[in-house]
């Protein structure tokens, strides 16, 4: 089992179908709405961006340097990935 099913499956126990094609699926309890996700083929990539090259790499970083306003937002349980070490 993936970790997106495994995560969706922590609040979700209904019928469910993971796809590659870029269609997003929105399932609030009003109305499901699904759309075609929004991308660019003209998308730089990793690691050449400005952003990137200065984006916070710890967790100390994330922690100490976003708004409480940010941080008040984040789900607690995630952990993302650790980006590159900075050249």
């Amino acid at each position: 089992m993936n970790q997106v099913l495994k995560d969706v499956r922590r609040t979700y126990d209904g019928d469910y179908v993971q796809a590659t094609d870029l269609t997003v699926i929105n399932v609030p309890d009003e109305q499901v709405v699904g759309r075609e996700a929004v991308v660019s083929e003209m998308a730089l990539p990793t690691g050449t961006t400005r952003g990137y090259m200065e984006a916070y790499r710890t967790k100390v970083d994330a922690d100490t340097k976003i708004s409480p306003y940010v941080a008040e937002g984040r789900w607690k349980e995630f952990t993302p990935q650790s980006l590159p070490k900075k050249k």
